[in-house]
């Protein structure tokens, strides 16, 4: 199973059903657009029983793959940022120009 094809489907679904019911109510067939409402309000309530495994699996993954060590900026890098931060926050702060 494809994790973010699946979610991609749901979300997909969500909105051709959106773009359908616009469809009908430019065309006043509201007895249509009650039906896709329908439809919204079950699959709303299906969702997490039919994609909840992948967005779990998703999830997992994420945790996964970004906590990783070598995925972490390096020592250096964080300091070098943290030093830009705090002298640029200093010339903003005491800039006469823009008080």
């Amino acid at each position: 199973m494809k994790a973010a094809l699946k979610s991609s489907f749901n979300f997909l679904i969500r909105r051709f059903a959106k773009v359908l019911k616009v469809l009908y109510l430019v065309r006043e067939d509201d007895e249509s657009a009650r039906e896709v409402d329908r439809f919204l309000e079950v699959f709303t309530l299906y969702k997490d029983f039919i994609f909840g495994d992948a967005s779990y699996r998703q999830n997992r993954n994420r945790q996964e793959k970004l906590r990783r060590p070598h995925h972490l900026p390096s020592e250096v890098d964080v300091s070098q940022l943290r030093k830009y931060t705090i002298d640029r926050i200093s010339v903003i702060v005491t800039d006469l120009y823009l008080t």
